[in-house]
């Protein structure tokens, strides 16, 4: 028996990929941006609205 938290963890990889996806929005900056514009903001590289 090892030291707690010594251990490599078990990796809840659906858990992840869910958390992944909704950091980056799903890849979809569209209302972001739109609410950038709407604010008189340029946006790089956002399609335009």
């Amino acid at each position: 028996m090892g030291a707690a938290g010594l251990g490599t963890p078990d990796l809840d990889w659906p858990a992840l990929r869910e958390y992944r996806d909704t950091m980056i929005r799903h890849l979809d900056d569209t209302a972001q941006a739109q609410g950038y514009r709407d604010r008189d903001a340029w946006c790089s590289g956002a399609p335009p609205g």
